[in-house]
């Protein structure tokens, strides 16, 4: 199993907003948490990549217990719903972020950005900054540096969730020939019904 949860719980002011809950999601399966707002799919998100701590369970990647390993160790690609991009750094430079942190050799880092950039169908858009791209491009740039790193592991939160329809559906289509492509195992949370049947394994 690529992600294993067991009896995962997380309590905010006394309240369980994540109670007892067990999943497994296989090597490159694309899985998806479908929900109203509220129901806790986010903070499950955030447990898996070690953004929010748990109350109870564990959490396994890959065979490996990481529920006490920081976020950074566990190497997952997070996707935020608001792009959570730099606004002063390029596309380029947003892409290469996480590989600078890791003190990847420049050469290396463009290479690695050209690919993704071509990938999410964004070639020539390195110089540019967020402010000057559309949300989905946006979102397509958010999606390239989650996968820059190469995770085995790749958490979108609600990542369609501030485009209009036609955008929404161009991503999904670009998200999923990404993950099939890469064959990494996914994670979305969603509380669109018709975006989960469309996305998921």
């Amino acid at each position: 199993m690529s992600i294993t949860l067991e009896r995962i719980t997380k309590r905010y002011n006394g309240q369980p907003v994540v109670n007892d809950v067990s999943l497994e999601v296989s090597e490159g399966e694309f899985f998806v948490l479908l929900g109203p707002s509220g129901s806790g799919k986010s903070t499950l998100l955030r447990a898996i990549a070690g953004l929010s701590d748990i109350d109870g369970g564990s959490i396994a990647l890959h065979g490996q217990d990481v529920t006490q390993v920081g976020a950074r160790e566990r190497g997952v690609g997070f996707v935020f719903q608001n792009y959570a991009l730099f606004r002063h750094l390029t596309v380029a430079e947003n892409i290469e972020f996480a590989l600078r942190v890791r003190r990847v050799k420049a050469a290396e880092r463009r290479a690695r950005r050209k690919e993704l950039l071509k990938l999410v169908a964004l070639e020539g858009f390195d110089g540019r900054l967020p402010g000057q791209l559309s949300g989905g491009q946006q979102q397509r740039v958010a999606v390239a540096r989650a996968l820059a790193h190469r995770p085995p592991v790749l958490l979108l939160d609600e990542p369609f969730g501030a485009l209009d329809a036609k955008i929404r559906e161009e991503l999904r289509r670009t998200i999923r020939t990404v993950q099939r492509e890469l064959g990494i195992t996914t994670v979305l949370v969603t509380h669109d019904q018709e975006e989960a049947f469309a996305m998921a394994d």
